[in-house]
């Protein structure tokens, strides 16, 4: 679940890799140190060259002979391979040609038979143990000093595992259960720890050793281990003059597949550079910081991109194609309409909340923290004004216009050029008329233009003046996916701010999981369901024409 597919591509590649370089000696046939850990990889690389430039009489004879048994045996695997490839149907009953087991077979007696390993010191396997240990428990004293070590191990294995599972169902076209992958490990390791065994896991080199043999189903597993099981009861001694080059060479052959992934990085980088930058991070780090830490810095950086792409959530202005009910993208100004729509495109939440936020102070021209600052410093200046003001005369009508509050985008000089509509209400000696939605429509009547203004808010309070450019704000909600306790107390802030600049808010498209969390954050009960619609099309619709579309309303 955890583990993206780009993730597991590079940590594959990376993990072949390993698993070629590490098959080098044997390839060559020079011995080099056994490293571990950080950069072990470029130590055994850095072996190799040495022990390569630095070869005796003798060592030139053992590399001579054990490159050409791995040049034949490569070779012979990749013409098997390309044969089993190229003429699958052709072949009696479908079975592919075993080249693995005939390179173990041949290689065995012909080292057997001419006896590589005394004439040109070919390196062989050895001596191979015959039998089984006797089952019986673990020691439990020990699990104290073992168990901190157990514990990555199994969470490091258990991923490795499922990597490689992924790996080969995306490429047979079958789904695996991780759940039923933990339980199996678990059995077979709790069995094994009766017999001494080392932790089972899968391994890359022999997983792809046996897709290359033609296996697919469970039935091989079941065939390996019994022929494992034969060869350590009995058939251990046969393979003993077996040259290593040949084992190297067939998983050399057979890990080339897993070396095919690093073509997945271009198309990646050209679909989306984040996970082009996933498998770049987890391969590179697999190489050089060995397969543990490789495969858990490729865990972090892939959920680091997760919270990039949350954090830098897109939000974009939105206008409706003409003839049809649907808003798009488009590159239209804030300056353009009386109305933005406004489309996030993910969830709202604690991380990116002020994304929004600046999207909205860019389509409306107006930052309310600002705002509200300027109008609380001029409140401040007018009292001290009033304190100084000596002056007891009443109030008259002229003094009571100058109370008002203008905002910046409002020149002073209209202000004496207002003149009242039919039907005029009178309060506080200003003459105005109202109109829906709390709404106060002047009319400018200068020479060099003819704007109508809006004052809205409480008259009771000094009213703003708002200008031509955004009076409302639709949010397109479609995309939210869900909304934590933050993003819920920001789109109130928001909706209060605004709608004391005279500015209105509505929400559209508003889904279950967003609408439950607005209700339980307050949002509903506090500006209840009038500012939500089905669509930003109804929004828009219902703002300059409130009666017409009223049942859309939640």
């Amino acid at each position: 679940m955890y583990l993206s597919d780009p993730m597991i591509s590079g940590f594959t590649c990376g993990s072949a890799v390993h698993v070629f370089v590490s098959q080098l000696k044997d390839l060559f046939g020079v011995s080099v140190g056994s490293y571990s850990g950080v950069l072990a990889i470029v130590w055994i690389i850095r072996d190799v060259i040495t022990e390569l430039t630095t070869l005796d009489a003798a060592g030139r004879t053992k590399t001579a002979a054990t490159v050409v048994i791995s040049v034949i045996c490569c070779v012979f695997l990749l013409i098997v391979k390309e044969i089993n490839e190229r003429f699958k149907k052709k072949l009696p009953l479908g079975i592919p040609i075993p080249g693995e087991l005939v390179v173990v077979v041949v290689g065995t007696g012909v080292s057997y038979g001419f006896g590589f390993y005394d004439l040109y010191g070919v390196s062989i396997v050895g001596s191979i143990p015959v039998g089984i240990p006797a089952p019986k428990p673990p020691d439990a004293n020990l699990l104290g000093s073992v168990v901190a070590t157990a514990i990555p191990i199994a969470i490091v294995g258990y991923s490795v595992a499922v990597s490689v599972a992924k790996i080969f169902g995306m490429n047979f076209g079958y789904k695996i259960k991780p759940n039923q992958e933990l339980v199996a490990y678990g059995v077979s390791n709790t069995v094994g720890s009766f017999f001494s065994c080392v932790p089972a896991f899968p391994s890359m080199s022999r997983s792809c050793v046996q897709v290359d043999s033609g296996g697919k189903t469970q039935l091989v597993g079941l065939i390996s281990a019994a022929v494992i099981l034969l060869v350590l009861l009995v058939l251990g001694p046969l393979f003993e003059d077996m040259p290593k080059a040949c084992l190297a060479a067939i998983i050399a052959v057979a890990i080339k597949g897993m070396l095919r992934k690093a073509r997945d990085f271009l198309p990646l980088w050209r679909i989306d550079k984040l996970d082009g930058a996933v498998w770049m991070v987890a391969c590179i780090a697999t190489i050089l910081l060995d397969v543990v830490y490789g495969l858990l810095t490729g865990i972090a950086f892939n959920f680091l991109c997760v919270v990039f792409r949350t954090q830098f959530i897109k939000s974009e202005t939105v206008t409706r194609i003409n003839g049809t009910e649907i808003y798009r993208k488009s590159e239209k100004t804030s300056s353009q309409s009386d109305i933005a729509v406004i489309a996030f495109r993910g969830p709202l939440h604690y991380v990116n909340k002020d994304r929004l936020r600046r999207r909205l102070i860019k389509e409306t021209q107006i930052d309310p923290a600002l705002e509200k600052a300027k109008k609380k410093k001029k409140k401040k200046k007018q009292k001290r004004t009033q304190v100084e003001d000596n002056s007891t005369d009443s109030p008259s009508v002229s003094k009571r216009e100058d109370d008002f509050s203008f905002s910046s985008e409002v020149d002073a000089k209209y202000k004496d050029n207002f003149k009242c509509n039919d039907n005029p209400t009178y309060q506080n000696d200003v003459i105005y008329e109202e109109i829906p939605n709390n709404h106060h429509t002047f009319e400018d009547t200068s020479e060099e233009d003819n704007h109508v203004y809006t004052i809205s808010g409480d008259m009771e309070d000094p009213p703003i003046v708002k200008g031509p450019g955004v009076t409302a704000v639709v949010l397109d909600c479609s995309q939210i996916s869900f909304m934590d306790s933050v993003g819920v107390k920001f789109l109130k802030k928001a909706f209060e701010d605004y709608k004391e600049l005279g500015i209105d808010m509505m929400l559209s498209n508003v889904g279950d999981e967003a609408m439950s969390k607005l209700h339980s954050g307050g949002f509903i009960e506090k500006f209840g369901y009038d500012l939500i619609y089905l669509s930003s099309y109804d929004a828009v619709l219902d703002y300059f024409r409130p009666s017409v579309i009223e049942e859309t309303k939640f």
